[in-house]
């Protein structure tokens, strides 16, 4: 990127609301404050402001893409070269037999992060999602959602292979963006361990990144 004259320092003058866009650059002015929001780990909320951002209501899918993607790149930049960052990796079923047109008609499974050390033995599956970790009961309380836990069951239990040690005892771990609340549970189902954790966003840059470090 320096080749290509990008310069490895940072404007702290410069802020994308005050420069002027033109009607076909409106793809470089949401590059411009997607890059702001993640150099200033900022959390978008509901207040009033005067920056124009995409309404989170409306960009579900992007919001979320956004913190998995944040999260993988996170790990691969941290985490040392043992282990092996593989966002949006793709898994196959163990299939026996099948009949003509279930290939056409089969889902498939991709999973959101896996973290792989060979020398330690680990493989940690990280479904991140975009909403709140906990659901309400009928008759009161709270519980984890029953949808969620399904999909990291079958994400561990599909892949087993006898030959694998590292795929009867990997871990998966639901990760949520949260505001003041903090999760950090489990349960040992047949050899797995299912995690349920959050990462409270509204917490300093440096607490943030101790978080995500301490969860492995």
């Amino acid at each position: 990127m320096i080749q290509l004259g990008v310069s490895p320092l940072f404007s702290v003058n410069y802020q994308p609301k005050n420069d002027r866009f033109s009607r076909h650059e409106t793809n470089d002015r949401k590059v411009l404050m997607t890059a702001e929001l993640a150099f200033n780990l900022a959390l978008i909320n509901e207040a009033n402001g005067n920056s124009l951002y995409p309404s989170p209501d409306k960009q579900e899918h992007w919001v979320r893409a956004l913190f998995e993607k944040a999260v993988a790149g996170f790990y691969d930049l941290k985490l040392d070269s043992g282990w092996k960052i593989k966002p949006g990796k793709k898994l196959n079923w163990q299939i026996d037999r099948k009949s003509e047109r279930i290939d056409s008609l089969m889902p498939s499974m991709k999973l959101d992060i896996l973290l792989e050390n060979e020398v330690a033995a680990e493989r940690i599956i990280i479904d991140t999602k975009y909403t709140a970790i906990t659901t309400k009961r009928q008759y009161g309380g709270e519980s984890f959602k029953s949808g969620y836990i399904y999909q990291l069951y079958a994400y561990l239990r599909s892949q087993e292979i006898p030959s694998e040690p590292m795929s009867l005892n990997s871990t998966g771990m639901l990760l949520h963006p949260s505001v003041g609340v903090t999760y950090d549970e489990y349960v040992l189902i047949q050899g797995h361990k299912l995690r349920f954790c959050t990462v409270d966003l509204s917490r300093s840059p440096e607490e943030v990144k101790k978080r995500l470090l301490s969860l492995l």
